[in-house]
């Protein structure tokens, strides 16, 4: 897919764009497992508890 992206035709490269972008949105709920787990600091509460129910 990431060929397509690039390609030299505009009408190919919208295809792959949509299907790009239908994925990504599709799979934001899985993305959020990925993020790093930082400690609180006095100013800041980074913490989500959320993901400590779902791991």
């Amino acid at each position: 897919m990431l060929q397509g992206l690039f390609h030299p035709a505009r009408k190919v490269r919208d295809v792959y764009w949509k299907i790009y972008n239908s994925l990504y949105i599709g799979g934001q709920d899985a993305l959020v497992a990925g993020y790093p787990r930082i400690l609180n600091d006095p100013k800041n509460q980074y913490i989500r508890y959320e993901l400590d129910y779902i791991i």
